[in-house]
């Protein structure tokens, strides 16, 4: 079937100048600037497939993952010179797994002077991605809020690109404890609330001395009124501490460990990332006047 296929694609695909030999059972050359030719492969491997990963070590099939496109490779004669690596992995154990198959390959690839030009696990780009994801609009509704509270501020005091760049390490770290406090559950997660609460995090340290606007309702009737920062963050850090403690080894649906850990990471990276207030003048700086008479 695979001779077949590669007939029928060759008759299909048309031609192109930057192509000097298409689809093929080991690999396609390119016309590339600066490069008379260059070879490309692409292999995929899959679990059940051309392995059992539960009977070997995770290890070799990292390097066997490798040694397929070397050999392709080998087949037309070429020299290796980089690889990109593309991995779909389960959400429980993920991390691990990965780290297992670049431990398998990356010999392989040192002994042949291969260089890893790039690619990214595809559960590790979820621990962004899902920052940016929500579940419904109360969700994103709820989260907005907290922001408008008390985001402009810390960026105001940390400038555009530092805050963007903060917010996301936030959501990462949130990502991360929640991972690893959870022990690598499969629940899906989605939200920004571990980078808002690293933004929190931050608001405590910068703003100690702000009130904030609460609303409380008592049965039916709402209360307004002004609440010291520290006081009401810190009232918050711990209802999501004492929740997240409470929901060990039960399925929930909120992601208390990612508030914890993104508030932790928003305290102690805060002065990393703001920038220091002017300091007052150290002498009187005294008015200049104009003598604006017409005489």
């Amino acid at each position: 079937m695979e001779a077949e296929l590669i007939a029928h694609l060759r008759k299909m695909l048309p031609a192109h100048p930057l192509l000097k030999l298409g689809p093929g059972d080991d690999a396609a050359v390119l016309r590339v600037a600066n490069l008379e030719e260059c070879v490309v492969t692409v292999d995929l491997l899959s679990d059940h497939v051309d392995f059992e990963l539960s009977e070997v070590d995770a290890r070799r099939v990292g390097r066997k993952l490798l040694a397929v496109n070397l050999s392709d490779l080998a087949a037309m004669a070429s020299r290796p010179l980089a690889a990109v690596i593309a991995l779909v992995l389960p959400r429980a154990g993920g991390m691990r797994l990965a780290v297992e198959l670049y431990e398998g390959l990356l010999p392989l690839a040192e002994q042949y002077g291969l260089i890893i030009a790039g690619g990214l696990p595809h559960a590790i780009i979820t621990i962004v991605t899902s920052a940016f994801l929500h579940g419904s609009l109360p969700h994103v509704g709820i989260n907005m809020l907290f922001l408008w509270v008390f985001g402009d501020n810390v960026e105001d005091r940390m400038g555009h690109g530092r805050y963007l760049l903060f917010y996301v390490t936030c959501a990462v770290a949130g990502s991360l404890a929640h991972a690893l406090l959870t022990g690598f559950a499969d629940t899906p997660l989605m939200g920004a609330s571990g980078a808002i609460a690293g933004v929190m995090g931050a608001y405590f340290v910068l703003f100690r001395l702000a009130q904030i606007r609460t609303l409380v309702i008592i049965i039916f009737f709402p209360i307004v009124f002004d609440l010291p920062a520290p006081i009401f963050l810190v009232y918050w850090f711990f209802l999501q501490l004492f929740a997240g403690v409470g929901s060990i080894g039960i399925a929930h649906g909120t992601a208390f460990w990612a508030h914890v850990g993104g508030f932790a990471a928003g305290y102690f990276l805060v002065k990393r990332f703001a920038q220091p207030l002017r300091p007052p003048p150290t002498r009187l700086i005294r008015p200049h006047v104009v003598d604006m008479r017409i005489e």
